[in-house]
């Protein structure tokens, strides 16, 4: 009987312990699924802002820049199961982010997902985009030289770094062509 007794208390602690790992990975499959909405959501978010601020690119004086400065420092990271126009540039919060060439500010907006982030304009139908921003150091219609100060890094969804992309003409490009 008191071997029974065990028996029927093992099988109901294995049986809670099951239900918690349960509880667990149902959570975390949540929390994935929540994170890869929401950078879907940033993504259709950015592509519907770059189609608005197209008038405004084909407006600027700027020849496609031919000398690229390096925005920012760090290593790349890219979530799993998450497809990104962009990546995410793991760095120091606070850290210097730069202008990739020279370009005119066009926007600067507090994006869902992506906190505060700034579009540049570089001519030849290029935009850059600085997501997850700390600190915004310019303002809309700002000229800046490449290498020119956008503000300072901040934290993401997916801890301190900064998001990081490179459109042509409304079309995703291989942003670590300018990282490098």
């Amino acid at each position: 009987e008191k071997r029974l007794a065990v028996a029927r208390t093992n099988v109901k602690n294995r049986t809670a312990q099951l239900a918690r790992l349960q509880t667990q990975l149902v959570s975390s499959v949540a929390e994935k699924e929540a994170a890869r909405k929401k950078t879907t959501a940033m993504i259709a978010q950015i592509k519907r802002q770059l189609a608005t601020i197209r008038t405004r690119l084909g407006q600027l004086n700027y020849r496609e820049p031919t000398r690229f400065v390096k925005p920012a420092v760090g290593s790349l990271y890219y979530p799993v199961g998450v497809t990104l126009a962009g990546v995410y540039v793991v760095m120091d919060h606070g850290s210097a982010v730069k202008a990739m060439a020279e370009g005119e500010v066009l926007s600067i907006q507090n994006m869902r997902g992506m906190g505060q982030t700034v579009i540049l304009g570089h001519g030849g139908k290029l935009t850059s985009v600085y997501g997850n921003l700390s600190v915004v150091g310019v303002a809309v219609g700002q000229k800046l030289a490449a290498g020119g100060p956008v503000g300072r890094s901040g934290t993401s969804p997916y801890g301190e770094m900064l998001y990081f992309a490179v459109y042509r003409d409304g079309a995703a490009q291989e942003p670590t062509r300018y990282l490098n």
